[in-house]
């Protein structure tokens, strides 16, 4: 199940079942200025990990390693932090501002370093989302709209969870019953639990009972943790200790077991870091000096290499024309 979208903790009766959602990216490949730009010896991409807000970020070719926060990721606009802890460039801080459309992003970067620079450049940056896989995020505008709608239970169930962090209860429901109506076995548990609880109005045995059964079928731990408070209280259904607490027991395998695939995969994600850092490492021309990082901002904007779209020059505050050095 998709954990990543909206997390249930099995409280007491279900009271703190429901968390807020995150619609935010775990993987992201990253490039700012002209790091990216072939033959300026910027050192390549970066590579940035998060768990939730909180991530961490490398570019092997510099060698430098950060710490990385998301104050801001919504569709308006997003701002992430960057704290350099390690590496050939410790002391080294940035605020990354822009916008996301589908999976990728664009955007400005401010540069400062206390002690090594007197002003703060600034530069274009962009990323995309390597993961989760199929990234996408969703206009919140869209309106729930039953009859009309297209897409797939998965994104319903996205939309679901986006709605509920813009705390919009009644969206919520409706986008839930859209993914249930598509077979979505998230949508089925996550939709039972809404009904259970009574979140976007009174709340309803017996849609729920049918709900977390449909679920549970899939072995889906939303639904199941559902059908054991039903059948543990009698609500909507005769009580059966001996059925509550098979239920139980079942959700708390599913939810281990869904635990451990993504814990798996985050150890996957922290593997493919390792391995590419590795490899860019050996490279030629990698192990660049930390005065070199920001200076191959500015070649690349000088020996008329072209980037595509992302041909990009630092600025420095006060001195739009200044093109010969980091700021000073």
């Amino acid at each position: 199940m998709r954990t990543s979208l909206i997390r249930f903790l099995f409280c007491s009766g279900l009271g703190c079942m429901l968390a807020p959602a995150q619609n935010l990216p775990t993987k992201l490949l990253e490039c700012e200025g002209g790091q990216c730009v072939p033959g300026t010896g910027g050192g390549g991409a970066g590579i940035w990990v998060f768990n939730g807000r909180q991530g961490h970020g490398e570019w092997p070719g510099s060698q430098a390693i950060a710490q990385l926060t998301i104050e801001r990721f919504d569709y308006d606009s997003l701002l992430i932090r960057r704290v350099d802890r390690g590496g050939r460039t410790p002391g080294v801080t940035a605020i990354y501002t822009g916008k996301i459309e589908g999976n990728h992003i664009d955007g400005k970067v401010t540069w400062s370093w206390p002690g090594h620079w007197n002003k703060s450049p600034s530069s274009t940056w962009y990323a995309t989302v390597l993961q989760p896989d199929n990234y996408s995020f969703l206009d919140p505008g869209v309106p729930c709209e039953p009859q009309s709608y297209k897409g797939s239970g998965a994104e319903a169930s996205a939309r679901a969870a986006q709605a509920l962090e813009l705390k919009n209860n009644q969206a919520t429901l409706c986008w839930l019953r859209i993914g249930a109506g598509k077979e979505d076995s998230d949508a089925e548990g996550m939709l039972s639990a809404v009904l259970y609880k009574g979140l976007a109005a009174p709340p309803s045995y017996a849609q729920a009972l049918s709900w977390a059964r449909k679920s549970a079928l899939n072995s889906n731990y939303v639904g199941e943790r559902v059908l054991s408070l039903m059948y543990a209280n009698g609500q909507g259904v005769g009580k059966d200790p001996e059925q509550a607490e098979y239920w139980r027991a079942k959700a708390e395998r599913d939810k281990a077991a869904a635990l451990l695939i993504e814990r798996r995969a985050q150890e996957r994600q922290r593997q493919l870091l390792a391995q590419a850092h590795q490899s860019l490492r050996q490279r030629p021309n990698a192990n660049i000096g930390a005065a070199l990082i920001f200076g191959a901002l500015i070649l690349g904007s000088m020996d008329g290499t072209s980037n595509e779209n992302h041909r990009s020059s630092v600025v420095c505050p006060g001195q739009p024309n200044n093109t010969s050095g980091i700021c000073n």
